[in-house]
Protein backbone atom coordinates (compact mmCIF):
# COMPACT_ATOMS: atom_id res chain seq x y z
CA UNK A 1 0.00 0.00 0.00
CA UNK A 2 0.89 3.56 -0.61
CA UNK A 3 2.76 5.09 2.43
CA UNK A 4 0.32 8.35 2.68
CA UNK A 5 1.99 9.63 5.82
CA UNK A 6 5.68 10.40 4.66
CA UNK A 7 6.81 13.65 3.62
CA UNK A 8 10.18 13.58 2.95
CA UNK A 9 12.15 16.55 5.07
CA UNK A 10 16.15 16.20 4.40
CA UNK A 11 18.20 18.03 5.88
CA UNK A 12 16.51 20.41 8.18
CA UNK A 13 16.04 21.22 12.26
CA UNK A 14 12.20 20.41 12.71
CA UNK A 15 9.85 21.68 15.54
CA UNK A 16 6.40 21.10 15.55
CA UNK A 17 3.68 22.18 18.40
CA UNK A 18 0.48 20.92 19.31
CA UNK A 19 -2.45 21.51 21.77
CA UNK A 20 -3.89 18.56 23.58
CA UNK A 21 -6.81 17.18 21.99
CA UNK A 22 -9.20 15.03 24.50
CA UNK A 23 -10.55 12.16 22.47
CA UNK A 24 -14.84 11.74 23.58
CA UNK A 25 -15.48 8.92 26.30
CA UNK A 26 -18.06 7.05 24.16
CA UNK A 27 -19.57 3.72 25.15
CA UNK A 28 -17.66 1.96 22.91
CA UNK A 29 -15.01 4.48 21.72
CA UNK A 30 -14.49 1.80 18.51
CA UNK A 31 -13.50 4.02 15.52
CA UNK A 32 -15.31 3.20 12.18
CA UNK A 33 -13.36 5.27 9.72
CA UNK A 34 -10.26 7.32 8.97
CA UNK A 35 -9.81 9.83 6.08
CA UNK A 36 -6.80 11.49 5.28
CA UNK A 37 -6.57 14.30 2.80
CA UNK A 38 -3.39 15.90 1.35
CA UNK A 39 -3.81 19.47 0.33
CA UNK A 40 -1.64 22.14 -1.66
CA UNK A 41 0.18 24.27 0.53
CA UNK A 42 -0.36 27.18 -1.32
CA UNK A 43 -4.19 26.64 -2.56
CA UNK A 44 -5.33 24.65 -0.41
CA UNK A 45 -6.73 22.02 -3.03
CA UNK A 46 -6.77 18.63 -2.36
CA UNK A 47 -4.19 16.69 -3.82
CA UNK A 48 -5.00 13.19 -2.39
CA UNK A 49 -7.39 11.71 -0.57
CA UNK A 50 -7.90 8.42 0.94
CA UNK A 51 -11.05 7.08 3.44
CA UNK A 52 -10.22 3.66 5.38
CA UNK A 53 -13.14 1.84 6.35
CA UNK A 54 -12.66 0.26 10.11
CA UNK A 55 -14.15 -2.49 12.05
CA UNK A 56 -12.97 -3.45 15.69
CA UNK A 57 -9.72 -1.37 15.04
CA UNK A 58 -8.38 -2.72 11.88
CA UNK A 59 -8.55 -1.61 8.31
CA UNK A 60 -10.89 -3.66 6.08
CA UNK A 61 -10.97 -1.31 3.08
CA UNK A 62 -10.06 2.00 1.66
CA UNK A 63 -10.89 3.91 -1.48
CA UNK A 64 -9.56 8.18 -2.80
CA UNK A 65 -7.41 9.46 -5.26
CA UNK A 66 -3.91 9.29 -5.36
CA UNK A 67 -1.90 12.25 -6.31
CA UNK A 68 -2.36 11.91 -10.52
CA UNK A 69 -6.34 12.32 -9.71
CA UNK A 70 -6.83 8.58 -10.36
CA UNK A 71 -8.96 6.46 -8.20
CA UNK A 72 -7.39 4.03 -6.36
CA UNK A 73 -8.94 1.33 -3.61
CA UNK A 74 -7.49 -1.42 -1.39
CA UNK A 75 -8.50 -4.61 1.01
CA UNK A 76 -6.85 -5.89 3.78
CA UNK A 77 -7.72 -9.88 4.65
CA UNK A 78 -7.10 -11.52 7.81
CA UNK A 79 -6.60 -14.86 8.81
CA UNK A 80 -6.70 -15.96 12.25
CA UNK A 81 -7.14 -12.85 13.17
CA UNK A 82 -3.76 -12.33 11.71
CA UNK A 83 -3.14 -9.94 8.37
CA UNK A 84 -2.87 -12.07 5.42
CA UNK A 85 -3.07 -10.08 2.72
CA UNK A 86 -3.41 -6.37 1.25
CA UNK A 87 -4.50 -5.65 -2.03
CA UNK A 88 -4.70 -2.38 -4.28
CA UNK A 89 -6.11 -1.55 -7.01
CA UNK A 90 -5.63 1.80 -9.11
CA UNK A 91 -8.60 2.89 -12.13
CA UNK A 92 -10.18 -0.34 -11.15
CA UNK A 93 -7.34 -2.92 -11.94
CA UNK A 94 -5.34 -4.51 -9.68
CA UNK A 95 -1.81 -2.96 -8.81
CA UNK A 96 -0.25 -4.90 -6.17
CA UNK A 97 -0.41 -7.66 -3.79
CA UNK A 98 0.77 -8.56 -0.62
CA UNK A 99 0.83 -11.30 1.51
CA UNK A 100 2.01 -12.43 5.16
CA UNK A 101 3.26 -15.38 6.27
CA UNK A 102 3.81 -16.71 10.05
CA UNK A 103 5.27 -19.44 11.53
CA UNK A 104 3.59 -21.86 14.46
CA UNK A 105 4.72 -18.97 16.97
CA UNK A 106 2.93 -16.44 15.41
CA UNK A 107 6.22 -14.51 14.19
CA UNK A 108 6.21 -12.72 10.61
CA UNK A 109 8.52 -14.64 8.81
CA UNK A 110 7.97 -13.56 5.53
CA UNK A 111 5.93 -10.53 3.40
CA UNK A 112 5.81 -10.98 -0.72
CA UNK A 113 4.68 -8.33 -3.01
CA UNK A 114 4.19 -8.47 -6.11
CA UNK A 115 3.64 -4.60 -7.85
CA UNK A 116 1.96 -4.97 -11.61
CA UNK A 117 2.29 -1.92 -14.02
CA UNK A 118 1.01 -2.68 -17.61
CA UNK A 119 3.05 -5.76 -19.12
CA UNK A 120 5.91 -4.95 -16.12
CA UNK A 121 6.32 -7.19 -12.57
CA UNK A 122 8.02 -6.45 -9.64
CA UNK A 123 8.60 -8.65 -7.03
CA UNK A 124 9.88 -7.77 -3.07
CA UNK A 125 10.27 -10.76 -0.87
CA UNK A 126 11.42 -10.48 2.56
CA UNK A 127 12.50 -12.64 5.15
CA UNK A 128 12.34 -11.87 8.76
CA UNK A 129 14.61 -14.13 11.15
CA UNK A 130 13.48 -14.36 14.83
CA UNK A 131 16.17 -14.70 17.31
CA UNK A 132 16.08 -14.52 21.51
CA UNK A 133 17.27 -10.99 21.56
CA UNK A 134 17.59 -9.64 17.73
CA UNK A 135 15.35 -9.96 14.57
CA UNK A 136 17.13 -10.42 11.20
CA UNK A 137 15.58 -9.00 8.16
CA UNK A 138 16.47 -9.83 4.21
CA UNK A 139 14.78 -7.82 1.52
CA UNK A 140 15.28 -8.34 -1.68
CA UNK A 141 13.56 -7.69 -5.18
CA UNK A 142 13.22 -9.18 -8.60
CA UNK A 143 11.19 -8.64 -11.97
CA UNK A 144 10.70 -12.53 -12.64
CA UNK A 145 10.09 -13.79 -9.05
CA UNK A 146 12.18 -15.91 -9.31
CA UNK A 147 15.98 -14.58 -8.81
CA UNK A 148 16.09 -11.63 -6.45
CA UNK A 149 19.24 -9.50 -5.44
CA UNK A 150 19.30 -8.59 -2.08
CA UNK A 151 18.37 -4.81 -1.58
CA UNK A 152 18.27 -4.37 2.29
CA UNK A 153 19.81 -6.25 5.12
CA UNK A 154 18.16 -5.00 8.77
CA UNK A 155 18.94 -5.53 12.37
CA UNK A 156 16.52 -5.11 14.97
CA UNK A 157 16.13 -5.16 18.52
CA UNK A 158 12.94 -5.10 20.90
CA UNK A 159 12.35 -4.35 24.46
CA UNK A 160 10.38 -6.26 26.96
CA UNK A 161 7.50 -4.30 25.98
CA UNK A 162 7.89 -4.97 22.02
CA UNK A 163 8.73 -1.56 21.31
CA UNK A 164 11.27 -0.99 18.39
CA UNK A 165 14.70 0.42 20.25
CA UNK A 166 17.08 -0.67 17.74
CA UNK A 167 17.11 -0.80 13.82
CA UNK A 168 20.34 -0.77 11.77
CA UNK A 169 19.91 -1.09 8.12
CA UNK A 170 22.66 -1.76 4.91
CA UNK A 171 21.72 -1.23 1.65
CA UNK A 172 23.52 -2.63 -1.69
CA UNK A 173 24.81 0.47 -2.46
CA UNK A 174 26.60 0.59 0.64
CA UNK A 175 24.83 2.98 2.98
CA UNK A 176 24.57 1.65 6.46
CA UNK A 177 22.58 3.41 8.82
CA UNK A 178 21.20 2.88 12.64
CA UNK A 179 18.23 4.25 14.45
CA UNK A 180 18.15 4.33 18.42
CA UNK A 181 14.96 5.20 20.40
CA UNK A 182 14.28 5.70 23.63
CA UNK A 183 10.72 5.08 25.53
CA UNK A 184 8.82 5.91 28.23
CA UNK A 185 6.07 4.33 29.34
CA UNK A 186 5.79 3.01 25.87
CA UNK A 187 6.19 6.10 24.55
CA UNK A 188 8.78 6.95 22.00
CA UNK A 189 10.17 10.01 23.65
CA UNK A 190 13.87 10.36 21.63
CA UNK A 191 15.41 8.76 19.00
CA UNK A 192 19.04 9.38 17.39
CA UNK A 193 20.33 8.37 13.51
CA UNK A 194 23.67 7.34 12.97
CA UNK A 195 25.42 6.73 9.67
CA UNK A 196 28.58 4.36 9.98
CA UNK A 197 31.23 4.75 7.30
CA UNK A 198 34.61 2.72 7.40
CA UNK A 199 33.21 1.40 10.59
CA UNK A 200 33.47 5.09 11.79
CA UNK A 201 29.55 5.99 13.85
CA UNK A 202 28.14 9.50 13.36
CA UNK A 203 25.82 10.90 14.55
CA UNK A 204 23.50 12.30 11.80
CA UNK A 205 19.83 13.40 13.21
CA UNK A 206 18.51 13.85 17.20
CA UNK A 207 15.19 14.14 18.13
CA UNK A 208 13.19 14.84 21.17
CA UNK A 209 9.59 14.10 21.56
CA UNK A 210 6.65 15.14 24.01
CA UNK A 211 3.46 13.65 23.93
CA UNK A 212 0.42 14.05 25.87
CA UNK A 213 -1.86 11.36 28.14
CA UNK A 214 -4.46 11.24 25.33
CA UNK A 215 -5.24 7.84 22.94
CA UNK A 216 -3.23 8.63 19.00
CA UNK A 217 -5.91 7.34 17.24
CA UNK A 218 -3.88 6.81 14.24
CA UNK A 219 -1.45 3.96 16.48
CA UNK A 220 -4.21 2.45 17.53
CA UNK A 221 -5.61 1.26 14.29
CA UNK A 222 -2.41 0.26 12.87
CA UNK A 223 -1.69 -1.84 16.06
CA UNK A 224 -4.98 -3.71 15.41
CA UNK A 225 -4.27 -3.94 11.90
CA UNK A 226 -0.91 -5.05 12.11
CA UNK A 227 -0.18 -5.91 16.42
CA UNK A 228 2.15 -4.13 18.06
CA UNK A 229 5.35 -6.87 17.50
CA UNK A 230 4.53 -6.42 13.46
CA UNK A 231 3.81 -2.58 13.50
CA UNK A 232 7.59 -2.15 14.86
CA UNK A 233 9.53 -5.01 13.12
CA UNK A 234 8.10 -3.45 9.71
CA UNK A 235 9.36 -0.08 11.08
CA UNK A 236 12.09 -0.55 9.83
CA UNK A 237 11.20 0.29 6.60
CA UNK A 238 10.62 3.73 7.87
CA UNK A 239 14.36 3.61 9.86
CA UNK A 240 15.62 3.42 6.25
CA UNK A 241 15.76 7.00 5.79
CA UNK A 242 15.89 10.28 7.61
CA UNK A 243 13.00 10.00 10.39
CA UNK A 244 10.74 12.13 10.21
CA UNK A 245 7.41 13.26 12.12
CA UNK A 246 5.32 11.24 9.84
CA UNK A 247 6.85 8.21 10.50
CA UNK A 248 6.93 8.37 14.00
CA UNK A 249 3.38 9.12 14.34
CA UNK A 250 3.11 5.74 13.44
CA UNK A 251 4.52 3.90 16.47
CA UNK A 252 3.56 6.71 19.38
CA UNK A 253 0.42 5.10 21.55
CA UNK A 254 0.41 9.28 22.59
CA UNK A 255 -0.75 12.04 20.19
CA UNK A 256 2.52 14.33 20.48
CA UNK A 257 2.52 17.41 21.87
CA UNK A 258 5.94 18.76 20.96
CA UNK A 259 8.45 17.54 18.10
CA UNK A 260 11.96 18.53 17.86
CA UNK A 261 14.15 16.99 14.44
CA UNK A 262 17.36 18.20 14.26
CA UNK A 263 19.88 17.25 11.21
CA UNK A 264 23.32 18.49 12.54
CA UNK A 265 24.91 19.68 9.49
CA UNK A 266 21.85 22.26 8.49
CA UNK A 267 20.59 25.47 9.79
CA UNK A 268 17.20 25.41 8.79
CA UNK A 269 14.39 25.46 10.30
CA UNK A 270 11.19 23.92 9.70
CA UNK A 271 7.95 25.11 11.64
CA UNK A 272 4.94 22.05 12.26
CA UNK A 273 1.81 23.50 13.09
CA UNK A 274 -0.80 21.19 14.53
CA UNK A 275 -4.51 21.73 15.34
CA UNK A 276 -6.52 19.57 17.19
CA UNK A 277 -10.35 19.42 17.28
CA UNK A 278 -13.44 17.61 18.41
CA UNK A 279 -15.75 18.39 15.78
CA UNK A 280 -18.95 16.50 17.68
CA UNK A 281 -19.48 14.07 20.20
CA UNK A 282 -18.53 11.56 17.64
CA UNK A 283 -15.38 13.09 15.16
CA UNK A 284 -12.27 14.12 16.08
CA UNK A 285 -9.74 15.64 13.15
CA UNK A 286 -6.42 17.58 13.18
CA UNK A 287 -4.60 19.84 10.25
CA UNK A 288 -1.07 19.90 10.24
CA UNK A 289 0.79 22.40 8.20
CA UNK A 290 4.86 22.82 7.97
CA UNK A 291 6.87 25.84 6.22
CA UNK A 292 10.24 26.91 6.41
CA UNK A 293 11.24 30.58 7.40
CA UNK A 294 11.83 32.33 4.50
CA UNK A 295 10.84 29.90 1.71
CA UNK A 296 7.11 29.33 2.50
CA UNK A 297 4.36 26.24 3.20
CA UNK A 298 5.99 23.31 2.39
CA UNK A 299 3.22 20.79 3.25
CA UNK A 300 -0.63 21.10 4.48
CA UNK A 301 -2.34 17.70 5.52
CA UNK A 302 -5.95 16.73 7.53
CA UNK A 303 -6.86 13.64 9.42
CA UNK A 304 -10.18 12.65 10.74
CA UNK A 305 -11.43 10.22 12.77
CA UNK A 306 -15.19 9.05 13.11
CA UNK A 307 -16.50 7.16 16.55
CA UNK A 308 -19.72 4.87 17.25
Amino acid sequence: MKNIFYVGLFLLTFTACTDEIVIPSLPNNQIFSYTYKNFDPNTGDVKDSIKYKISNNKILTYEGINGLKEPVSGQFKYVNERLSERIVKKNGVLLSTETFTYDNNGNLIETFKKQEEGSVNNYKKTTFNHTPDTIFVNEAKSTDGLNFQTKIIAKIVLDENQNGIYYENEFSNGGHQITEYIYNNNAPIKYNTYRINNSNKTLWSESFITTTNETNALYKILEKTFSKKKLMILHYQNASFSPTFFKFRNISPRTIQQFNYEIKSSPLVTKFEITNSIINDQHVKSTYRSAIDGFGALTSFEESFSYN
